[in-house]
């Protein structure tokens, strides 16, 4: 029984490390502009300690809620300056995902697929799609974490 709880201990601990994702350890292409950088403003997930005495714990990736990861690159789409956000769902179950640009706007909604990934792009013709196209005007400027630090998932 000991050498069970040792050996998930290590496999726990192997795991937070090889998936620990930082400004440092995030891969990039070479070219900065495509670059999509974790959103880091969430909660880390805590670990809980099972009945049969083995660990629940997640890896430290503070840009997943609920299985879903967020990533962000800033762009320009004719001229304006924007930020793509992509989103991946690894859930067996569609997600809708929610956020405001500032404390009094509007929420956005965008619908994702079970076992999809969707990001945002110039010139998307799909209505939910390009909502993941976030303009950077005055709002973003003035409230520039706020639209990373309210996002929801709802099932």
């Amino acid at each position: 029984m000991n050498f069970k709880i040792i050996l998930t201990f290590i496999f726990v601990s192997a795991t937070l490390f090889s998936y620990s994702q930082t400004e440092r350890t995030v891969a990039r292409p070479a070219n900065p502009s495509q670059r999509w950088l974790p959103v880091n403003y969430f909660d880390a997930p805590q670990s809980t300690l099972n009945p049969d005495g083995s660990i629940n714990a997640a890896p430290p990736l503070t840009n997943v809620i609920d299985n879903v990861s967020f990533y962000s690159q800033e762009n320009s789409c004719d001229d304006q300056e924007v930020i793509f956000m992509k989103i991946i769902n690894i859930n067996d179950y569609p997600v809708d995902v929610e956020w405001q640009t500032k404390p009094d706007g509007p929420v956005t909604t965008v619908h994702v697929p079970a076992k999809r990934n969707i990001q945002g792009a110039c010139h998307n013709e799909d209505n939910n799609l390009i909502k993941l196209t976030v303009p950077i005007d005055e709002t973003i400027k003035t409230h520039p974490k706020y639209i990373y630090t309210h996002i929801q998932v709802n099932k």
